[in-house]
């Protein structure tokens, strides 16, 4: 049936289409890092959250290697340089910085 699945369609993007701005992106992820901060410095207070810090540096980690991995396998040698130029200095920084924190 042609017409419920084009009404569903219309359905997701009325919900998923929002304007994208490099503002709105920043304060997302300057919020959302601002947040993972917080959470290490919380759990690292306890032996507990020794489990859940590392599986935060982990995730992060994990990340930036699927996204490299998969620019670099899109794009060749394109997509080194730009992961090495883009990516490369504020993940690597940003990991190096929850590392710090997370063995204060």
């Amino acid at each position: 049936d042609n017409g419920s699945l084009s009404s569903i369609y219309t359905n997701v993007d009325k919900y998923f289409t929002v304007s994208v701005t490099s503002l709105n992106v920043f304060i997302k992820e300057l919020f959302s890092n601002i947040f993972n901060v917080f959470i290490i410095w919380l759990f690292g207070i306890s032996v507990i959250g020794i489990f859940i810090v590392l599986f935060l540096l982990f995730s992060e980690g994990f990340g930036f290697g699927v996204i490299a991995s998969s620019i670099i396998k899109m794009y060749n040698i394109k997509g080194i340089v730009g992961v090495f130029l883009y990516l490369f200095p504020c993940k690597i920084i940003y990991i190096f910085i929850l590392i710090i924190l997370s063995f204060r």
